[in-house]
């Protein structure tokens, strides 16, 4: 049952968007922060320049909201993903960093201006932070669609990312994006009109409005976007740093950039045991017959983002078994390779701290082969099904390896036990 103190929060975030939906259609824009000079501003209504050409990462502006403190290690994170010869952006910064030497590969950095003067409740970066999409846009840099923002410790998946807002007109008022894990920090986040770290997209129409304001006065099936708090978790993969586990799962990326980290899952009757996959990443087998309803529901291996508490989330939870022995076998990516029109993934078994000393019903199993077409990007402007895998070789089991082939599904076969 929601508290009351998170009702009155949903309800001032309720009257703070009206509130802001109101004074966008009626006030003033106010010229002391002149618009760019290709776009027209008629009784309110911004006249942009319409194309028909599908919308590419040239049409995107990435706003990057970083610390001149933490800078050093973090823009390290932008070489996994920054494409300086495609991409556009700047990292925002609260003032220069000392001793930090220019790398082209490293998306460069701005300094924030003028935040200084806005009142704030909880934390002075965060109304900083929450201007970066107003910054971004007051450049006037042309040919513009989308401005996409996120925390110096995020990295995007930019081939998905262009899939995901070309489904979307950015003509309209678009803010896309997903609400904090916590139901805390989203009330934490409308208190002081901040943006969350795990990215946001917002049209150039809204960037217009928001503009005018200014002047005034995150496993579904989709695709995987980006990743965020990088810093704050533990690293990707076990006993390796988080960025060479990020540029494992980023290697399996540019192979099937629509297919990475998504699940299929396929059951073995005999041996009554269920494999799910989350391609390029991890492989888990559970010893019992599991619907996906409940394998598609993640494990709560964390805590709230402000309180370290068990909850409320904003999306339902499975209970982790603390005894490891009791928990499913998990395979994580080792190898990548591509194969013809597809490619051919390997993962290897993890022990753990104590995982060597349970005895397991499918403790033979030492490494999975995952063969697979590439998925295509069009795939996502569909309604996407989750795609069926099978074991192959009748499940037999040599060497102690496993083959498993992921497939589209075939007419009448279901996706369920």
């Amino acid at each position: 049952m929601v508290s009351i103190s998170i009702r009155v929060g949903l309800l001032i975030c309720l009257i703070a968007s009206i509130t802001l939906a109101f004074h966008s259609t009626f006030a003033k824009p106010d010229r002391r922060f002149p618009l760019p000079e290709h776009l027209h501003v008629i009784q309110n209504v911004s006249v942009i320049q319409i194309d028909n050409e599908p919308t590419n990462i040239s049409h995107i502006v990435f706003g990057i909201a970083g610390s001149s403190n933490t800078w050093h290690s973090r823009s390290n994170y932008s070489k996994l993903w920054w494409n300086p010869d495609t991409c556009r952006g700047f990292a925002w910064l609260d003032k220069r960093p000392g001793d930090f030497k220019s790398d082209h590969m490293i998306i460069p950095y701005k300094i924030s201006k003028g935040w200084t003067r806005f009142r704030h409740v909880h934390s002075a970066s965060a109304v900083r932070i929450a201007r970066i999409v107003y910054e971004s846009f007051r450049l006037g840099l042309p040919n513009v669609r989308w401005f996409v923002m996120g925390d110096d410790d995020t990295v995007f998946f930019p081939e998905n990312l262009v899939t995901v807002l070309g489904k979307y007109d950015h003509n309209q008022l678009y803010y896309i994006g997903g609400n904090s894990e916590s139901v805390e920090q989203d009330l934490m986040h409308c208190f002081d009109m901040a943006f969350g770290g795990g990215g946001i997209a917002i049209s150039y129409a809204l960037a217009v409005r928001l503009a005018q304001i200014m002047d005034s006065s995150a496993h579904p099936l989709a695709p995987l976007v980006s990743l965020h708090h990088l810093d704050q978790l533990d690293s990707l993969f076990p006993d390796q740093s988080q960025m060479h586990s990020l540029r494992k799962l980023i290697s399996a990326y540019h192979l099937d950039p629509a297919r990475i980290v998504q699940q299929s899952v396929c059951y073995d009757h005999r041996r009554k045991w269920s494999i799910s996959i989350s391609w390029g990443y991890t492989i888990q087998i559970y010893t019992s017959l599991v619907i996906i309803a409940d394998l598609q529901m993640p494990f709560q291996t964390f805590k709230t983002w402000r309180s370290s508490s068990d909850g409320p989330f904003t999306f339902n939870t499975r209970w982790l078994n603390p005894d490891e022995c009791q928990q499913p076998s998990i395979f994580f990516l080792d190898q990548v390779r591509k194969v013809g029109s597809g490619s051919v993934t390997t993962y290897k078994r993890y022990y753990g701290k104590e995982g060597k000393n349970c005895k397991r019903a499918d403790g033979e199993v030492q490494r999975i082969k995952v063969s697979v077409l590439k998925l295509d990007s069009e795939y996502w402007q569909n309604v996407p099904r989750r795609q069926c895998c099978q074991i192959m070789n009748g499940g037999s089991i040599k060497d102690g390896n496993v083959h498993i082939r992921i497939r589209k599904c075939r007419a009448q076969e279901t996706i369920t036990i």
